[in-house]
């Protein structure tokens, strides 16, 4: 149930910075977007991680 939770928060988190990359990179800050997008990625996949290791 924990881990469960922690990965919704984590891609609720995940969704908001991505959008917000997304946003930033269409207002010609190409770089700050790509480094906006790609914390929204690692944060997706330590939030993998940990369910996988939870549930193992």
């Amino acid at each position: 149930m924990a881990a469960g939770l922690v990965f919704v928060m984590a891609l609720g988190a995940a969704v908001k910075t991505a959008s917000y990359g997304v946003w930033e990179a269409k207002r010609d800050n190409f770089w700050g977007g790509s480094v906006a997008i790609a914390l929204a990625v690692f944060c997706i996949a330590l939030a993998v991680r940990y369910v996988v290791k939870y549930w193992a």
